[in-house]
């Protein structure tokens, strides 16, 4: 009997229905398997349908809620104000913890989100309105803070109850205004008569942000990982960028130290998260804040900017664009090899551009530069990188070009220097292509396999 004659008779035998579909599979061993991969098909479909459904219509009730308030606002006296925000806010929660109460059908805890995620939206605009319409002319700044700080242990509460992403989201919302309106009732200040100190407090909540993302990475709050991400190191590093600016606004120099400070800790922080995490990007924000630490320490030690010092800054420069090249060649085999490339280029541009700036009138440098570039070919061959290779060659045709007008433009005519210099691009192009070739694009084909 032929395959074709076997399936026939197999295709008669189940329409008849003297086997089934069901024993057919069970006798393969592909029963389980048929039955994920239709689970599959079906789920997401109508789940994706019915949470779209849920999403748009939380959005237009909500435009309409505002509308509605926004139309009659000035009709209704103080207690109306109150009731169609705060209270709203208030309804629309308690609504969303009855129907969170169903946990087994995934519909039920969805639509609980929903009517919690309206609420979190109403409570704290409404708590507003009733400070200002029972306002009594007082400082309000300790109001502000322990109204949020009811909101955040009501929050609080219900999430310990209900366990929810959503409600995760806005206890964090809610505690971070309560701390920032505490410090301001405490100093009885704003932001701007206290920078250093709010740049100081917004560094560690957008540490803590951080830290409770690593925290939720495999529990129900995951989808809240990338927010936190997002936000701490926004935190981190904006609150380091305004102290810097105002120490170089300020024009005092011992001033730098704060930042020098803060520079430091961000990047022992980075470093101790990545030992744990050994995430990507979390290395590249690592180098970042070191190279920058490095440099606001140089320019506090030295009481100056790179104007004041070039050489120092120069110097400088140029070792850490070497650093940068071994880091990459010691990330090849890691977890760290997407940043190869980068860290070739930024290094191998850092080193040759700060050399490439000492030439001008220097014979030294002009020697030394050429063994600088040499050298950048040479790694690039046994690093195996087309970053580093394509920069040589480019400062290579930058170097040629200085010392053809500086040597030899006088002497021999500037037309004939021009097809001089012309040809010897033609053959450092064909010499950067053939190494390229034969050394670094054959090398990786080879592991490759």
């Amino acid at each position: 009997m032929t395959k074709e004659e076997l399936l026939q008779e197999l295709s008669i035998k189940i329409n008849s229905g003297e086997i089934s579909k069901g024993e057919v599979l069970g006798r393969l061993n592909l029963s389980t398997i048929a039955s994920s991969i239709e689970a599959k098909l079906r789920i997401p479909s109508s789940f994706s349908v019915t949470k779209l459904l849920y999403v748009l219509g939380a959005i237009i009730a909500i435009a309409g809620m505002f509308l509605f308030s926004y139309q009659i606002w000035n009709d209704i006296g103080s207690i109306g104000r109150i009731s169609i925000t705060l209270g709203l806010g208030l309804m629309l929660t308690a609504i969303g913890s009855v129907l969170s109460r169903n946990k087994t059908e995934e519909e039920g805890d969805t639509i609980g989100t929903i009517f919690h995620f309206m609420g979190g939206l109403l409570i704290p605009g409404g708590s507003l309105v009733a400070l200002f319409e029972f306002s009594t002319g007082m400082d309000p700044s300790w109001p502000l803070a322990l109204t949020f700080g009811t909101i955040f242990l009501f929050y609080l509460l219900i999430n310990y109850i209900h366990k929810n992403a959503v409600l995760t989201f806005f206890t964090i919302a809610n505690g971070t205004a309560f701390i920032y309106l505490l410090v301001e009732a405490i100093t009885g200040g704003l932001f701007y008569d206290y920078v250093n100190l709010y740049a100081y407090l917004t560094m560690v909540i957008g540490a803590c942000y951080i830290l409770l993302a690593h925290s939720f990475r495999d529990s129900w709050n995951s989808k809240l990982v990338p927010v936190l991400y997002f936000f701490g190191f926004i935190g981190v590093e904006s609150a380091v960028f305004v102290q810097y600016n105002n120490v170089t606004s300020w024009g005092s120099q011992h001033s730098m130290w704060p930042v020098v400070f803060s520079l430091g800790l961000i990047f022992i922080f980075y470093l101790f998260l990545n030992f744990s995490l050994k995430n990507v990007f979390l290395t590249l924000l690592t180098i970042m804040n070191g190279t920058a630490f490095i440099y606001v320490l140089v320019e506090a030690l030295i009481g100056g900017s790179y104007s004041f010092d070039t050489d120092i800054y120069m110097y400088l420069t140029m070792v850490i664009g070497l650093v940068y090249m071994l880091l990459s060649y010691s990330f090849r085999d890691g977890p760290n090899s997407k940043l190869v490339e980068i860290l070739n280029f930024f290094g191998i541009t850092g080193l040759l551009g700060a050399a490439f700036s000492q030439i001008y009138g220097s014979l030294p440098w002009q020697l030394s530069f050429l063994v600088l570039v040499i050298g950048g070919f040479v790694f690039s061959i046994y690093a195996k990188s087309r970053a580093i290779l394509v920069i040589s060659t480019l400062f290579l045709l930058a170097h040629v070009s200085y010392i053809t007008s500086e040597y030899f433009a006088d002497s021999l005519g500037w037309p004939i220097s021009l097809v001089i210099l012309g040809f010897i691009f033609i053959g450092l192009g064909y010499l950067s292509i053939n190494i390229n070739k034969k050394y670094i694009k054959d090398r990786e084909l080879q592991n490759s396999f």
